[in-house]
């Protein structure tokens, strides 16, 4: 019996170039395919055609996984016109077994593209599933990747995505890459900020898996709506920036988007009592280049904040080298706050 743990996710439909994001030269056009379904130059030996897109680093793979070989003499499809001389774009679905008979993959094209790619275990379990042609910008290169099955048996799903984001190939989790699509994939250069509804100190942003460390910080005003107490920013790389900076020199402003400055006024905070650093302070959340800044003070009455309603505000974040240097404006961002 087949276990299957994972579920389809994009695979829908044909894929276009990658955009203008990648920084490589692309190798695109199509290619013949031996029964194997592995590149052939030969018209003599092909069985079908595919897609291909490679980059300078890969020019021997058809996909970035680079082309693996196929046991010939195991391989069944239910594409009618995979026969010999053949160089027509391949669709259908394509299976190999191992030797004992038992599924070992299973490959779907469509018009030369390939759009799913299971790998099973020789016991029948389902190990990974890989759904390319992912909608969040049809990139050819983009694939949801889902890690399904154990050799004994399920275990909870792993996700995640393959494509470019900062120009580097690489897997990154989905809310990651929705986040990249969301700055138009720059995030290494990019400075961005949005209220902070949780943190989880001591982990890195990949290795956030423990939601019960998470930190809830929050203001509530006198009419008892609630605020973000903070507002955590995604600092550009070092090397993106003409001068390195130390965290502790930064200093962080609101204003509405037509610079007129945001009022304060005066609110409760409310901070779980078992965290051990409880404060409205300026912190690095250990979060890779994330910098949490609160959005309010404490004063002698309490705890005085921005007047942040539902709406956009500019956030101007500034630098200052030491208590007497003059502050140099690192970025400008918009701040958006979404009503509770």
């Amino acid at each position: 019996m087949v276990l299957a743990h994972c579920q389809a996710q994009w695979a829908t439909g044909i894929k276009s170039p990658c955009p203008e994001r990648v920084p490589f030269k692309l190798i695109a056009g199509t290619t013949r395919v031996g029964k194997d379904l592995r590149e052939t130059k030969r018209k003599s030996n092909a069985f079908g055609a595919i897609h291909t897109l490679g980059y300078a680093a890969n020019h021997s793979g058809v996909y970035p996984g680079g082309a693996r070989m196929r046991p010939t003499r195991r391989l069944t499809t239910t594409d009618p016109e995979f026969g010999k001389d053949s160089d027509h774009l391949i669709s259908g679905t394509f299976r190999l077994h191992y030797r004992n008979g038992v599924l070992q993959q299973e490959l779907v094209f469509k018009d030369g593209y390939i759009l799913s790619d299971k790998t099973y275990y020789k016991n029948g379990n389902l190990m990974y599933w890989i759904d390319y042609d992912l909608d969040i910008d049809h990139c050819l290169f983009t694939c949801h990747v889902q890690r399904c099955m154990t050799k004994k048996g399920p275990l909870p799903t792993t996700e995640h995505i393959l494509t470019y984001i900062d120009k580097r190939y690489g897997w990154h989790s989905p809310s990651y890459a929705s986040t990249a699509r969301w700055h138009d994939w720059k995030l290494e250069c990019e400075t961005w900020a949005q209220p902070l509804q949780f943190i989880q100190p001591g982990l890195t942003d990949s290795r956030i898996k423990a939601p019960e460390r998470a930190v809830e910080a929050y203001f509530i005003r006198t009419d008892r709506s609630v605020m973000p107490a903070y507002a955590i920013v995604r600092l550009p790389s070092k090397r993106c920036l003409d001068r390195p900076f130390k965290v502790t020199g930064l200093e962080m402003s609101l204003t509405h988007t037509n610079g007129a400055p945001v009022q304060w006024t005066s609110v409760e905070l409310v901070l779980p009592n078992s965290i051990p650093f409880a404060g409205l302070r300026s912190r690095k959340p250990a979060l890779g280049r994330y910098h949490c800044f609160p959005l309010g003070k404490r004063t002698s009455f309490g705890y005085k904040a921005y007047e942040l309603k539902p709406g956009t505000y500019t956030m101007s974040i500034h630098y200052r080298a030491n208590p007497v240097a003059a502050p140099v404006l690192i970025d400008q961002v918009p701040f958006g706050v979404s009503g509770n």
